[in-house]
């Protein structure tokens, strides 16, 4: 929803790109898209040298940085810049471990060098409350909160007949209220309160 004739987007990516990218969503909008296609490590050694090489073929006014290679990289190489970081993430050790491949120490240090990055960009956004409740006291009060949105066109109330309908087809009881959760079984989910 930028406008075209004021703004003129380009994305750069750290990492080659997986099956599923939208990449090429964007190109068919006249997105300009890079990628340095360097691993997860390498984009952090080697990531700003070709990150500046494509910036001084296409200078950019402003770099917003949404993940945490990528917030730790503009924060620490693109100080001439302003510089936007949108944190998804939860300010806890639990969300850098949750899939096993970190132990506590190595996590931790992670959440404490997002958040120093972080002070350093100009704006900070989070995509809920909890995030920034989970954020150092510092860091939370710049945070600005801007709820992940839900695409209403796509997802919205159904009509009682297709209601019924669908009811029958799943062979679901047609008069009893029914609560769907979606989530990992984690403190950070809460799904005792829903139960």
């Amino acid at each position: 929803n930028l406008d075209r004739d004021r703004f003129e987007p380009r994305i750069i990516t750290l990492s080659p790109e997986r099956q599923d990218s939208l990449m090429e969503r964007f190109q068919a909008i006249g997105v300009k898209c890079d990628s340095v296609g360097l691993s997860s490590i390498a984009a952090l050694v080697w990531g700003p040298r070709r990150i500046k090489k494509l910036l001084r073929e296409k200078p950019a006014d402003l770099i917003h940085a949404a993940d945490y290679r990528s917030i730790l990289l503009s924060a620490t190489n693109f100080a001439h810049l302003p510089r936007v970081a949108t944190c998804r993430q939860v300010f806890g050790y639990s969300h850098f471990s949750l899939d096993g491949t970190l132990g506590p120490i190595s996590a931790a240090l992670m959440v404490m060098t997002l958040e120093m990055a972080c002070r350093r960009c100009e704006r900070v956004v989070g995509v809920s409350d909890f995030v920034r409740r989970s954020a150092g006291s510092r860091l939370a009060e710049r945070m600005t909160v801007i709820h992940n949105g839900v695409d209403q066109d796509v997802f919205g109330p159904v009509e009682k007949e297709e209601k019924a309908a669908l009811r029958s087809m799943l062979d679901l009881p047609p008069d009893k209220h029914i609560f769907l959760s979606v989530g990992f079984l984690s403190e950070r989910k809460d799904p005792v309160t829903v139960l």
